[in-house]
């Protein structure tokens, strides 16, 4: 199951950070005594991030059809908190979809009409994302990596390997479905 991109993640990671988030009730400082609070958890950080992955699991669930097996969070800005992702959900498999930058760039500018002034919003996307990622895949048995162009051409074999790094039985029936 699945629904947009819900960006739950990133706050509570980001509540441990000083630097990365703007609010009006003073972050740094909020930062430091959320740590100090997180320091003195059973397991320090570590287990602020376990109960952090349980109240996500949590939320995902209640968020979920009935009978879903898996909850897809599809936030592309993920790549800011990947080791603590790694960290929250070991046993999770962790699925990168990339896209070649310059048909991200095509959808931006689509999704945008056109508009420029609203490229600085996607500005550390291009500047540490792709790197971030990169990075991850290279070093990193835990994430896998899915070509968008090949899922497009080739949709059998890149669903197949997908169900498969699940743990799932593939059914050719399910990529003749969707397409």
């Amino acid at each position: 199951d699945s629904c947009g991109e819900p960006w739950l993640a990133l706050p509570l990671v980001y509540m441990l950070r000083e630097q990365g988030t703007f609010a009006d009730y003073g972050h740094q400082s909020a930062a430091h005594s959320i740590q100090d609070f997180v320091s003195e958890l059973p397991g320090g950080e570590a287990g602020y991030l376990h109960l952090t992955a349980d109240f996500l699991r949590a939320l995902y669930t209640a968020r979920a059809s009935e009978n879903a097996t898996y909850f897809v969070d599809k936030t592309p800005r993920y790549y800011k908190i990947l080791p603590e992702l790694k960290r929250m959900f070991p046993d999770s498999p962790a699925l990168f979809l990339l896209r070649n930058p310059l048909g991200v760039f095509g959808s931006i500018i689509n999704f945008v009409d056109g508009d420029l002034r609203y490229l600085p919003m996607w500005e550390s996307d291009w500047l540490e994302g792709h790197a971030k990622i990169s990075d991850a895949v290279a070093s990193e048995e835990y994430f896998h990596l899915v070509r968008f162009e090949s899922l497009v051409s080739e949709p059998h074999h890149e669903v197949k390997t997908i169900i498969e790094k699940l743990g799932l039985s593939f059914d050719p029936a399910l990529v003749d479905e969707v397409a």
